[in-house]
């Protein structure tokens, strides 16, 4: 009996004891997270579209930020979630930018450290570079 248990015991502790998909996995960003960067348009063609604006920070500061992520390395900064405010809009207004890693070492950290200064700015949690392929950057 005692081997029975021994061995249930050490099954449960390889295999897991719950049911199957209960397990907190972190597994990168939300399918939603996923589509609005692919779907995310080009910042500075955007910002350059008379009529768009970027909700809080403004154009003008929106420009230098997308400049510096490129600068810094990123392969592509993005707009995501743009809408327009009517339907008789001109333009959009959005609040996110999603920042692309590279696949570079040196770079990833280049990136992070200035997406890390706009989070600091806002007084957000610090992102840490876990090997995922863009951050989402909220600036209202």
């Amino acid at each position: 009996m005692k081997r029975v248990l021994l061995m249930l015991v050490v099954v449960f502790a390889v295999f897991g004891c719950g049911v199957q998909g209960t397990e907190t996995i972190v597994a990168g960003p939300s399918k939603e997270d996923v589509a609005s960067f692919d779907t995310g348009k080009e910042a500075r063609a955007w910002l350059a579209t008379p009529g768009n604006g970027l909700f809080e920070m403004g154009n003008d500061e929106g420009r230098k930020w997308v400049d510096r992520f490129y600068a810094a390395g990123a392969p592509s900064v993005r707009i995501c979630d743009p809408s327009k405010l009517t339907e008789e809009s001109t333009g959009e207004i959005a609040a996110t930018i999603g920042i692309e890693f590279p696949t570079g070492k040196a770079e990833r950290e280049r990136v992070l450290a200035v997406v890390n200064e706009l989070e600091k700015l806002a007084d957000y949690d610090l992102s840490k570079d876990t090997g995922q392929k863009f951050v989402l950057l909220n600036v209202d």
